[in-house]
């Protein structure tokens, strides 16, 4: 190769080397603007929207994180719905009282809106996506509990998941998921199989490691007998959770 070729080459890898810091520093700004963003929203969709566009065409974990973190802000989520779910889910006695267990209370906290269930479940759905991708444990786990929640009561005829509020179901929305768990007339086999499959993500992110500070609790009982009884059948596991989460 002649001097003058090696310098070309040189030279070339220098702007290349330029370019690519460029482009990782006008990231790292980016992030940095959507995170601050983040810091000063107020938890609605419209503030939640701003930060978001902020992270428009990146796909760094970083970016994910801001996205998950956004996608919960803008369903009204504050630091204290998230302490009552995962104060519930610790709780290994009784999760709300009156012998409903503390994985069913966690749920009925959990649950996202949207402008009618279907599109409330597509929310919930796409949060968990992009949770997964942050690499945050403890966001995906969240966003596994909101998607199988917000699933669970997508399906049944009397809730809308319009109306959801800040504190999550309403009392009388949480009686219609607890007497419709079994009622096969409401799930069908599409919702068990969407049901198995969360069951099977929540399972990785709760109850995997043998440390988990939530192996010994209900909603790693709850999994784990669905996922025994339903073998590796995402539908069968479905049906076997809404089956477990109603005995308890």
């Amino acid at each position: 190769m002649s001097r003058l070729r090696q310098w070309g080459f040189i030279f070339l890898s220098l702007v290349l080397s330029l370019i690519l810091a460029a482009c990782e520093s006008d990231e790292d700004r980016q992030i940095a603007e959507a995170q601050d963003c983040l810091n000063n929203a107020s938890p609605t969709l419209a503030s939640a929207n701003v930060c978001l566009a902020k992270v428009d065409g990146l796909t760094s974990e970083e970016s994910y994180y801001i996205r998950c973190s956004a996608r919960f802000l803008g369903q009204g989520f504050v630091g204290s719905r998230f302490a009552d779910a995962f104060e519930s889910l610790a709780d290994d006695e009784d999760g709300g009282g009156g012998g409903q267990d503390a994985m069913t209370t966690a749920l009925t906290v959990m649950v996202f809106t949207g402008t009618d269930n279907a599109n409330a479940k597509q929310n919930a759905s796409s949060t968990l996506s992009e949770c997964l991708l942050s690499g945050s444990q403890g966001l995906s786990r969240l966003a596994a509990l909101t998607s199988l929640a917000t699933t669970l009561a997508s399906a049944i005829t009397g809730i809308d998941l319009s109306t959801v509020t800040e504190e999550g179901l309403t009392p009388d929305d949480v009686t219609d998921l607890l007497n419709n768990l079994t009622n096969d007339g409401e799930f069908d086999a599409s919702d068990d199989e969407e049901i198995g499959n969360i069951a099977l993500t929540a399972n990785t992110l709760f109850c995997a490691d043998e440390d988990s500070d939530f192996a010994d609790t209900d909603i790693c009982t709850n999994i784990g007998a669905a996922i025994a009884t339903g073998g590796g059948d995402a539908q069968a596991i479905g049906d076997a959770l809404r089956d477990q989460l109603d005995q308890n």
